[in-house]
């Protein structure tokens, strides 16, 4: 599985290293994709990524950054 983030504003792909904003307007950069959105397959759980504030490095669903990660593989087949 190779896992790709999408800005949900843009539909641009959004690489590791970006900086992105969350929903607070606080700046962070992309540092890991750790888990595929599965609700757009059909599945229930959300899609989790890793950003370095500058000050801590948490895991964070995919959302709080207006960002799908998707399955590039599954998404080639479509």
């Amino acid at each position: 599985m190779t896992l790709v983030a999408y800005d949900l504003k843009t539909g641009k792909q959004v690489p590791l290293g970006s900086k992105i904003v969350d929903f607070r307007g606080d700046e962070a950069t992309l540092v890991s994709l750790d888990r595929v959105n599965e609700m757009r397959y059909g599945g229930y759980r959300s899609g989790k990524v890793t950003a370095d504030w500058g000050d801590h490095i948490r895991s964070v669903y995919d959302g709080v950054f207006d960002l799908e990660v998707r399955d590039a593989e599954w998404e080639a087949d479509r």
